[in-house]
């Protein structure tokens, strides 16, 4: 009766009741239909010996506070099936008390969750890397998130991106992966010709352009060159998606599960989505470097243009460019964000067109007049710049190169976050390198004095930061006029 009262309560799947020793001494007769046991082959066996070893832990840690009286939440974790597979089930502890109040035993409700969970953790990944789509900048980038999307949010064991190479060997080469459980995706070689390497999910996909879900890595015939691999790294099964980029397969991407049979028709269908989002992903990256390198050539003209003009500039433009690209990449600026500083560094002084070339070049000092003059350059290089449509702030940077940190500098006198990160970075590399080089009208006192000059300026005409990294990157040898790319 009491049996009975229990499984009505936990209102369960699947009830089992253990001693304080953690021995199964009752399990309800559904456990044959849920887990494939018959009752009598579990009863008297360990509990713990029925949960997966990466849950044992919690499940565990869990059983000792309810022994102690705390309330416990539900708990999701997996319990093994008859066959050796591991089935997904939430779980709820009920204290049994005796005639004295005491707990002299623990009743376990045991719910199937299996689909819903497996279902989940696609969906989740799924929505976690539809977020990293929309931010990434780069196609490595991209793929390498996705990939720990799946591994770190998904909960999957592996997943990493292959791309076809048209060698002799018809090689796989692996371009961002996560979860390399003992070693597996160094030691897996994989092809997609006619090799028996190639005859695994992932070649069969390059070559059909369809999803392969091995439901049994372990065993399956087709990934036979795997199999020790697989046992050691505890994969179970794998699906292999399909990525194509404007109607062509460009990879494909493997995603690694613990249990067999772990891809079921929504997981699947919810993945397939995913390597869908991932070819779109792909191609508007494409499309955005043609622009970038329209964009390229539209400012090598410019700057082009600005150097027949100043003698002085030709060599400046250059090498603040370079400066300011290594500086933001000490400061953490991504490849794209490079590429967009690299640019309005180039052609931060576009506005010099306007000015006389005498002016530039003047070997001595300029009048008020013609001070003024070359101040407005900052305003004429933006009125210039914003007529166009940049996926980078360029005509903020050319703008704003000349303001400073605590707002003394010009032409709006802006201060802080005010200014665009770009123009502050551009401006302490602008000021560096105009200080240790000559300049038509002065002799140049240095690189040390030039960094004295910017230090003591630190916090007030420069961020902190910018200086700090200035300041290591002259730590590593820099020199003027080293070639630098995004």
């Amino acid at each position: 009766m009491e049996q009975l009262r229990l499984t009505a309560e936990l209102a369960s799947d699947l009830v089992y009741q253990t001693n304080p020793a953690g021995i199964i001494e009752w399990v309800s007769p559904s456990v044959i239909h849920v887990l494939g046991w018959n009752p009598a082959e579990i009863t008297g066996s360990p509990s713990i010996d029925l949960v997966h070893p990466e849950d044992a832990p919690g499940v565990q840690a869990v059983g000792a506070r309810s022994y102690a009286g705390e309330t416990v939440e539900e708990h999701v974790i997996r319990l093994r099936t008859k066959q050796g597979e591991y089935r997904w089930m939430s779980v709820r502890f009920r204290p049994v008390t005796d005639d004295r109040g005491t707990i002299s035993a623990m009743a376990v409700g045991a719910r199937d969750v299996h689909e819903a969970t497996i279902a989940g953790k696609a969906a989740q990944a799924l929505a976690q890397a539809d977020s990293a789509l929309l931010r990434a900048t780069g196609e490595g980038g991209l793929l390498q998130r996705v990939c720990d999307i799946l591994v770190e949010n998904g909960r999957y064991r592996a997943a990493w991106y292959g791309r076809p190479v048209n060698d002799a060997a018809k090689s796989v080469v692996q371009v961002a992966r996560a979860g390399n459980h003992r070693g597996y995706l160094d030691q897996v070689r994989v092809t997609w010709g006619d090799a028996a390497t190639a005859m695994g999910p992932t070649g069969n996909t390059i070559r059909t352009g369809k999803i392969q879900d091995c439901r049994d890595l372990q065993n399956d015939p087709k990934t036979g060159p795997w199999h020790a691999a697989a046992i050691a790294a505890g994969f179970g099964s794998s699906l292999a998606l399909p990525v194509f980029v404007d109607g062509q397969i460009d990879g494909v991407l493997n995603v690694y599960g613990a249990e067999a049979g772990e891809f079921d028709h929504e997981a699947q269908t919810t993945l397939a989505g995913l390597a869908d989002d991932i070819g779109q992903g792909l191609a508007r990256l494409r499309d955005r470097a043609k622009i970038a390198d329209a964009l390229v050539n539209g400012v090598d003209l410019l700057a082009a243009t600005v150097k027949t003009r100043d003698t002085y500039a030709a060599s400046h433009q250059s090498d603040v460019s370079t400066l300011a690209m290594r500086l933001g990449q000490v400061l953490g600026l991504d490849d794209n964000q490079l590429l967009g500083l690299k640019l309005g560094a180039n052609i931060r002084d576009l506005g010099n067109i306007v000015i006389a070339p005498e002016i530039l070049s003047k070997p001595g000092r300029l009048t008020p007049e013609e001070f003024d003059q070359v101040r407005s350059h900052a305003e004429a290089g933006w009125q210039i710049a914003k007529r166009f449509h940049w996926p980078w702030p360029i005509a903020e940077m050319i703008h704003q190169h000349h303001e400073r940190f605590d707002g003394s500098g010009y032409p709006q006198g802006l201060r802080g976050e005010q200014i665009v990160r770009e123009a502050r970075i551009i401006a302490v590399a602008d000021v560096y390198d105009a200080i240790s080089h000559d300049r038509p009208h002065r002799r140049s006192p240095g690189e040390a004095r030039a960094l004295e000059i910017l230090t003591a300026a630190k916090g007030t005409e420069f961020e902190p930061d910018v200086v700090d990294a200035l300041q290591q990157v002259l730590a590593t040898g820099y020199t003027s006029g080293t070639v630098l790319k995004p």
